[in-house]
Parts: C-alpha cells; sequence; structure tokens
C-alpha cells in the first residue's frame, strides 16, 4: 500500500512570519510586520483562506518600499508556504523563485535568510517530481545554515528533515531514519514536546519506520503526532491518522483501521477541503482499507476522488498519481477486472519512466 508521505510533508509546514513589531518603525512597517505575524497565526491554526488575505495584504505594503525590497520577498516565501501547503505547487514555485531573486540580490546567495528560500525551493521541486534536484537544493541550504548557526539549532533541523525525506524517497531509508532522529532531538530540545515542528518529525520518523518494517515504534510515533495535532487543532492530524490507519492494514488490523481512516477523511475534507493532497491521501488509505475487506463498489469511487484531486494539485504526471493507480488497479484485479486494471498499471509506469528520465542516477 502507498501512502502519500511528501504530501504529509507539504501538510506540516510552518509558516515563517516577521520578527514583532518594535518601536521606532515607521507606520507602513509596522503594519507588513502585524499582517505577516497575523498571517503566521492563522496559518498555525489552520485558517487559510485568512492566511492569504493577510499575506497579500502585507505584500501590497511591502511593495510601497520598492519591488527589489527584503519584505517583498519575506512576503513572497510565505506565499510559497501556503500555496504549497494548499497543493498550489506551480503557484509555489513562481513566488519562491522571485522570493529568490529578491535575496540573492539583497543579501547574496551565502546567507541564512537565503538558505531558507533555497530550502523551501528545494521542496517545490521535489513535489513536482525533481527528487534529485531537490536534494541539492537541501544540501546548498544545510551548507549555508551549519556554517553560520550552532548544530542544535531549530532551522538545522528543517534542513536535516527535508534532506531525510528526499532520501526516503529514494529509499534510502538509512540515511533518512538517522536524519530524522537527529531533528526531532534538536525541536524536542528547543521547541518543546508539543510543538508542530515536532509533530512533524515525529510523523516522518514513524512513516519511515513503517518502510523499514519497524511497526511497533512506527505505531507508537504516528500516534503521538496524531495526539499532539489534535491538541493543536490542525487539520495536519487527518495525514497523521491516514499513516496510523496505513499501519494497521499491513498488521490486518482491518476494522481499526477502518474507523482511523474514516476519521482522517473527514477531518482533512472539514479542515482542508476536497481538492487537497492530505484529503487524497485519506481518500486512498480508505480506499485501500475497503478493497483489502473486498468492498469493492465502496473502494472504486474513493479511488477515482483520490486520483482526481491529486492530477488537480499535482498534475498527471506525479509520483503520488503512479502510487493511487497502483493501489487502484490491485483493486481492479482481485475485482476480476484485469484488464482495466492493466491499462492503469501501463500508466502508473509511463509515470515512473519518465520521472526516472528527469532524475537520473548519479
Amino acid at each position: 500500500m502507498a501512502v502519500m508521505s511528501r504530501v504529509a510533508c507539504a501538510a506540516l509546514l510552518a509558516l515563517l512570519v516577521m520578527p514583532a513589531v518594535a518601536l521606532g518603525q515607521s507606520l507602513d512597517e509596522r503594519e507588513f510586520a502585524t499582517l505577516l505575524g497575523q498571517a503566521g497565526q492563522a496559518y498555525e491554526e489552520g485558517r487559510y483562506a485568512e492566511a492569504e488575505t493577510l499575506i497579500q495584504r502585507g505584500l501590497r505594503v511591502a511593495l510601497r518600499f520598492g519591488p527589489g525590497d527584503l519584505r517583498v520577498g519575506l512576503a513572497q516565501r510565505n506565499l510559497a508556504l501556503l500555496y504549497r501547503m494548499q497543493g498550489r505547487f506551480a503557484e509555489a514555485e513562481t513566488q519562491i523563485r522571485a522570493a529568490r531573486a529578491i535575496f540573492d540580490a539583497g543579501r547574496g546567495p551565502d546567507d541564512l535568510e537565503t538558505a531558507a528560500i533555497v530550502n523551501i525551493l528545494g521542496t517545490v521541486r521535489e513535489d513536482r517530481g525533481f527528487v534529485r534536484e531537490a536534494e541539492g537544493l537541501y544540501k546548498q541550504a544545510l551548507s549555508i545554515r551549519e556554517k553560520y548557526l550552532d548544530p542544535d539549532h531549530p532551522d538545522i533541523a528543517w534542513s536535516l528533515n527535508n534532506l531525510a525525506m528526499n532520501y526516503r524517497s529514494q529509499r534510502r531509508y538509512g540515511e533518512a531514519e538517522g536524519l530524522l532522529a537527529r531533528a526531532l532531538k534538536i525541536w524536542e530540545r528547543a521547541l518543546g514536546p508539543e510543538h508542530p515542528r515536532v509533530a512533524t518529525a515525529l510523523d516522518n520518523l514513524g512513516t519511515t519506520h513503517r518502510l523499514q518494517g519497524k511497526l511497533t515504534d512506527a505505531e507508537a510515533e504516528l500516534r503521538q503526532a496524531a495526539r499532539i495535532w489534535e491538541r493543536l487543532g490542525h487539520p495536519s492530524q487527518a495525514v497523521s491518522l491516514s499513516h496510523v490507519a496505513a499501519l494497521l492494514v499491513d498488521q490486518r488490523r482491518l476494522e481499526e483501521a477502518e474507523t482511523v481512516a474514516t476519521r482522517a477523511r473527514e477531518i482533512a475534507e472539514r479542515g482542508l477541503g476536497a481538492a487537497h493532497p492530505a484529503t487524497a491521501a485519506s481518500l486512498q488509505t480508505l480506499a485501500v482499507v475497503y478493497r483489502e475487506q473486498r468492498r469493492f463498489d465502496e473502494a472504486e469511487p474513493l479511488f477515482r476522488r483520490c486520483v482526481a484531486a491529486l492530477e488537480t494539485s499535482y498534475g498527471g504526471e506525479h509520483m503520488a498519481v503512479a502510487m493511487a493507480l497502483d493501489d487502484w488497479a490491485l483493486m481492479l484485479r482481485r475485482a476480476g477486472r484485469p484488464n482495466e486494471a492493466a491499462l492503469l498499471l501501463e500508466r502508473a509506469n509511463g509515470i515512473r519512466a519518465r520521472a526516472a528520465r528527469l532524475n537520473p542516477p548519479g
């Protein structure tokens, strides 16, 4: 069963915000800082439409300082993070590339703020299928941060987390596990055990342990992540619950898996909308549960909705689409429809072949 862990990463990113309003700032500077601070709060609470409105207002204020002002780049960076969370990947890339141009000109390429932007660009490029290119961007950002920051700084952990997830997508599980464990320790010490970043690391480590067959560790980590998101009232709870359900399917605990997957779907649809990648992941997980219960008539509509949502967010050539098609094809084979299954597998294999050309080895 495939679970879209990059979607989980997308759902768990934290929005970078401006510092608090300081004395001596102009009215425009105060308005800009206030708007981005309010946007960050709205984002953390899952109020994405409100966050976008606030950031757009902040961008208009920033443009009063000139189109190349660093505040313009900061607003564009935050828009990119928000758009990525919403599955609007082309828009996210446009914004983060514009922000990088501003920071390269204003701060230079060897700067901590520039490193943050390079890190985000890596996540967006990986979302769009350019895995090896993303690895290079993550390493570039990590190198800059390690040059200037303490080894236990929370921003180091962000780079470690993203590089680990990239390694995992390349099936380099041992390397990924070590980086994720280090990121988790950094965030727990620096931010406390209930912070959203801790939940992010727990979810990513849990899904990695599942892939390694370390199911006891994986379940504990994923359930802990889901509890943190629930206490925070954040829709990313749906992502962690989908991962718990997938693990329960692995263990043939199908009745329990159905309960958890149904709850994940409800949370995702309510908090993120029907077309969001995390909602697609919850649909896929529940469809797989139904497939394993041989409830094929209930599974197939969910697979259709899942693939349609993924195509809307990622486009038709993304690996997440291929993994959903794989799961759907297995359902069709079990339902005695091998010709239809073969067509879906042919499409999935075509996506993989084209992705391999984008990411040659070496």
